[in-house]
């Protein structure tokens, strides 16, 4: 036992130039597919582009996800429905609801909310 750990972090014997405090974990490797599925679901609030790319190339190595219903499922809104002039409203509502639970950096605040322009600007 603790023979992965160096002073109370992780290290991989493994792999061994992985940095101390990190698990190397392999988008190949079925046993752990589930849990990175559940990471990116996890990073949607913080990076959406990393969260966007894992999903990317977990199914690229060969991870479906479970269907409707599941917690795998990341569920999404289709606001290009909405009259534009909701659009402040929303984007205040979710800004409020992202710092009451602090979900966000105040950096990956910024760029939800960017994001979100940048698909309305692009649908318009």
């Amino acid at each position: 036992m603790s023979e992965h750990l160096i002073d109370g972090e992780f290290q991989s014997d493994k792999y061994p130039t992985t940095p101390r405090g990190l698990v190397p974990l392999k988008c190949s490797d079925k046993r752990v597919q589930d849990l990175l599925w559940e990471m990116a679901q996890r990073y949607h609030t913080v990076d959406e582009e990393f969260a966007a790319d894992l999903e990317i190339a977990l199914q690229s190595k060969g991870f479906k996800p479970k269907k409707e219903g599941s917690r795998y499922i990341r569920m999404e809104y289709d606001i290009r429905g909405l009259p534009m002039t909701w659009i402040p409203a929303l984007l205040i509502a979710m800004i409020e609801t992202a710092e009451k639970k602090q979900c966000f950096t105040k950096h990956g605040l910024m760029k939800m909310v960017r994001n979100v322009l940048n698909r309305i600007r692009q649908e318009e």
